[in-house]
This record gives structure tokens, sequence and C-alpha cells, in this order.
């Protein structure tokens, strides 16, 4: 390891001088940033990679998850217009956390090097400089066989600008692009339906809104909260609500976006063509579609023209209409250089280690380690389910401690703790099984089929996991529809709406595979179902039995917003050390609780 960290930061200096000679002042950010900065620009979706922590003041920082970000705080700090030309490099630690685990292709650590440049009115210039640049600096660290990948959001905007359609859609269009799945809903939704969103207002509502009449929506809008008894609570006001339903309205009245509009749009995003073609490629289709873009085609022709000039060989080089849409502060020309087609990553070992087997481990592996709750009614229901399988659990010791035993198993040694650590303890093999909630082990592991097995669910507990709006936002019924207010609410707020809730990963996975992201969350401990109305979130993701407690606080669940079924559950863990003494003691409970 000491010679790979020593080759690895030769070579960082050997760019680096490079970089410097090129008229690159070297800096170095901090490593420990704030938090919001970060999560404002690229959103929960990173985050869930990020170290963020809260310093003893209460501020939430992290570790710098790249270098990009930093450099730019750091100019802006020098200079807060922004606008003076400045040029940059850096080689330092960066920090992101691995789900799977850390290992040589994936650390949690890694070095970065790289350069930057701010404020330069020759903007094609500036980015062939840049590109030629970090290839000068790669080919004198020794490293010449890759390939190279343009693109260039700034096209795609274009395309958008100049296609016929309402400007409203061009904004929704251009906004989705960054999240696939939610981009491609959009524009088959303005191909098929765009009107489909507008049923859901209500008629008496919807018959008083007025596209060309907008003053009025307002008060139509607080009119019918106060008639139908909904108080407005959050930061979301009327106007905004009023805005969202005038848009409905405005898109039921529309004529669909033409199929040959869309069809020619997804061609677009689908260009992947030899650096060299790109140019001849999008003229074709701007022809093909009526639309003038020759200011930005001739841009990108230049920029590529200054490349080839400067000695890079555009023969490795391909361009791909949608690459740079993972995160969204890339809004224009993007580019990497990675290892030719097979010289890339050593393939991923797995993060499941060997199970050591030394002499104490196996001592202790004899006996079988059963984890369950160790108050309230969790506790009672899970020692009746195990009565009625003719397992009594006993504490022994006294009644306030914390530990236990089967009766009728000797082997057994029963933890009584949290549901919360229960899912932990499973997750690292610290017990053998367990007693806790499915949205407990869900929220702990992405991975959950893989680290546990679930015996039996136990028929209590039973609670779900959802995301729950305020009642006054009459225009919210879907995530989908969710994702269409997160532009508008930040045009308004300057920020991103907020999500409060203790499951973190539940969320981001759920808001995720819809292609949400643009949100913030805020971490929940208590009283969640609360805080739209204290205005500390916008929205809840929570746990509900019955919805009372939602409703009594102004707030209702998504029409598709169940994110989990939870139930209590007898789980056996993949990570525990299981001998042929153990086996058989879950063998024996397996049979009496007719697992």
């Amino acid at each position: 390891m000491a010679k790979q960290f020593e080759a690895l930061e030769a070579s960082a200096q050997t760019l680096l001088s490079v970089f410097t000679r090129a008229g690159y002042e070297a800096v170095s950010p901090a490593i420990i940033q704030p938090a919001d900065v970060f999560l404002d620009v690229v959103g929960e979706t990173l985050r869930a990679r990020t170290y963020v922590f809260s310093d003893p003041d209460g501020d939430e920082l992290c570790m710098r998850p790249d270098l990009t970000v930093p450099t730019c705080r750091l100019h802006v700090e020098r200079h807060p217009q922004g606008a003076v030309p400045a040029k940059y490099s850096y080689n330092g630690p960066a920090f992101r956390f691995q789900p799977m685990g850390g290992d040589l292709a994936h650390t949690r650590e890694f070095r970065q090097t790289g350069i930057e440049s701010f404020g330069n009115p020759n903007r094609e210039e500036a980015e062939a400089e840049v590109v030629t640049t970090i290839a000068e600096g790669l080919a004198t660290a020794g490293l010449t066989d890759y390939e190279l990948r343009f693109g260039d959001l700034g096209l795609l905007r274009a395309i958008l600008r100049a296609a016929d359609m309402p400007a409203r859609w061009r904004r929704r269009l251009t906004h989705h692009f960054w999240h696939p799945p939610a981009f491609q809903r959009e524009l088959k939704r303005l191909t098929l339906s765009p009107g489909a969103a507008s049923e859901h207002i209500p008629k008496e509502l919807r018959d008083t809104l007025d596209p060309d009449d907008p003053e009025t929506a307002e008060s139509a809008v607080a009119g019918y909260l106060e008639m139908s008894g909904i108080e407005a609570i959050g930061a979301r006001t009327t106007a905004e609500i009023a805005e969202c339903l005038l848009d409905r309205v405005a898109d039921a009245r529309a004529e669909p976006l033409a199929a040959k509009t869309a069809n020619l749009i997804q061609s677009y995003v689908g260009i992947v063509t030899p650096a060299a073609d790109s140019t001849k490629r999008i003229r074709a289709l701007a022809a093909e579609m009526g639309i003038s873009v020759e200011e930005v085609v001739g841009a990108h022709e230049w920029r590529l023209e200054l490349m080839a000039r400067a000695g890079i060989d555009l023969g490795r080089a391909t361009f791909s209409a949608e690459f740079g849409r993972a995160l969204q502060y890339y809004t224009g020309f993007v580019f990497e250089g990675r290892p030719r087609r097979g010289r890339g990553r050593p393939h991923r070992p797995s993060s499941r280690s060997p199970q050591r087997r030394d002499a104490m481990t196996t001592a202790a592996s004899e006996r079988l380690i059963l984890g369950v709750p160790s108050k309230g009614r969790l506790m009672e229901e899970t020692a009746n389910a195990f009565a009625g399988a003719g397992l009594t659990l006993r504490k022994t010791g006294n009644e306030r401690g914390y530990r236990g035993e089967i009766v009728e198993l000797p082997g057994v040694d029963v933890a009584f703790i949290s549901a919360s650590e229960i899912a932990w303890y499973l997750k690292t093999g610290r017990v053998h099984l367990g007693v806790t909630g499915e949205d407990l082990v869900s929220e702990q592991m992405s991975d959950a089929p893989a680290r546990v097995a679930t015996l039996k669910k136990l028929g209590f507990g039973r609670a779900d996991v959802v995301v729950a709006v305020p009642n006054c936002w009459i225009d919210v019924r879907t995530m989908s529809d969710l994702s269409e207010i997160a532009l508008p609410f930040r045009r308004v707020h300057g920020r991103w709406y907020r999500v409060a809730t203790k499951y973190l990963n539940l969320t981001r996975r759920f808001f995720a595979a819809r292609g949400l992201a643009d949100y913030r969350i805020v971490e929940s401990l208590g009283a969640t179902e609360g805080t739209p109305a204290a205005g500390t979130a916008e929205l809840i993701v929570d746990i509900t039995t019955t919805g009372t407690t939602l409703a009594a606080n102004g707030l209702r669940i998504l029409d598709d917003g169940l994110i989990l079924r939870s139930e209590a559950c007898l789980m056996a863990s993949n990570a525990a050390v299981w001998s042929p003494a153990t086996e058989r003691l879950l063998g024996e409970i397996r049979v009496r609780m007719a697992v």
C-alpha cells in the first residue's frame, strides 16, 4: 500500500507541476466544508455518499466529496462578483462513502488532482485549453492509453428553446433532464396527455381558473381552501399553488407535443458518435426538426477545432449527448478521459469477508443469541408470539436487566435491546436471530436480502412508511407532482423543499427510483408530523398505522406515496457466526414457530 500511495502521489505531483506551469495557481481548499453548499448543488443523491456531521454549535458540515465545489467557494470568497478571470489547480484527498464497502477500486478516501477556470469571456477557448492542459498532464505522467468522451448540455437547452412548445414545457424538460426517468415520463406525458393532471383539480375550482386571468387565481384557491375547511400550513403559499394549477389548466387546453418533435428530442439525447462527426449529426437533426441552433452548434464546432489545433487526437474522442446529466451543476461542456475498454477499474470483490473461526469465536458460537425488543408493546407481543410456540422468554437477574433466556432451550441467550439496535446487530452479526420491524431493517441495509433472512412475519407492529404532504397542497397528489413543484419552489424560496424524516435511506432510495433529487432531508428524531406546521419542513416521510395523526396535523398521504408496509419479523443474520450448535438451535426454533 505504501508503494502504491507513493506512486499515486508522484503522479499527482507531476500533474500539478504541468498545471502550475500552464498558469493554474495551486490552491488547497479546506477539507471540512459547509454541507449545505454541496447539498444545494448536488442534492440528496450525493449526500448519501457524503460524510456529513454537526459541530458543537449545530452547524452542518461535511468532509469534501470532491474539490470542484470547494474551489468554486474559494474563488467566490476572493472575488464576490464571480466573473473575474482566474485559474486554479489542486491536489488533495476527497471522501465518499462506499455503500458496498471500500476496496482498492472504490476507496472511501481518494486523491483528486484537477484544474478549474473562471471568468474567461472566450468560453470555447477556455474549455479547449482545459482539455489540452489535462491531456498534457496525463502524457507527462505517462498516462496515454485512454479515450475521451465529450458532452455539451447547452446543446440540449438550445434544442428545447427552439422546439415548438410552450415555455413552461421547456422549463420542465430542462429541469428533468438531469433525472432520466422523470425526463422520459414528462416527455411521454406531454406527447400523449398533457392535461391529464388537471383532472385531479376539484371541478368547482377548475371551472374558475383561467390562464389568461392569473390575478383572480390566488383568491379562487384561497376561497376553495376556506370553503373546504383546509388550513394553509407551511412555507408554500396559495400563490404558488395557484400558479401550478393554472399551468395544469393551460396544459389541458394545449395541443399535445408533436410526436415528431418528441421523437427527435429522444434522437438527440441518444446520440453517441465520434466527436469529429457530432456537428454533422446535430445539424442534420436540427434540419429535420425545422429549427435553428447554429449559434451553439458553431460554438461546439469551434471548440473541437481549437482542441485539434492544440494536438488533441479527436479520433480517440466520442461525443455523447446525454453525458453529464448525472450532476445538475453541469450545464455546458463536459468531458472525461478514461482507460480504454478492457483497462478499467479492477473487478470489485465481494464485500463479505471470510468468517473468522479461532478458539474464542468457536466457543462463543456454541450459544445462539436472540435479540428481542426491550420494552413496551413490542416486547409483550414478542413474548406472546414465542409463548404461543411453547417457548418462554425470561429475564435473568432482575426485571430491569437486559439479559435473558428461553427456558425450554438452554443454549439460547436472549438480549433485550431496542428494535433499532436489533436491526444493527443483525446487520453486523452480533446476534444470530432478532425480532424487529421491516422498516428498521430496510432503513439500515440497502442490501437487506443479502444480509438477513426473514424467517417469519409475526403479525404485529404493523405500520406503513409513507410520503405525506399538507392538505392545502391541492396541486400535489403523486410523486410526479412533487417533482413538478421543485423548481418553482426553489425559484420563490431560494432553496429546495425540505423533507422531514428519520428514514433517511428509505427516503433517498424511494425518491431516486422516481427521478426526484431536488429536495433536502431534515433529520427528525420525533414529532415528524408537526414539522410542516412548525415551518421546519415542507413535507414528511414517516410511519403510520391509521393515518389519524397525519390528518390531525393537516397532512395526507400521496396516492403513490407508500414506501413500505412493515411489521415485526423474526429474522436471521447472515453475518453471524453459525456453528453446528447454533444451527441445531435454529432448527428447533423453526420447528416450534412453524417457520
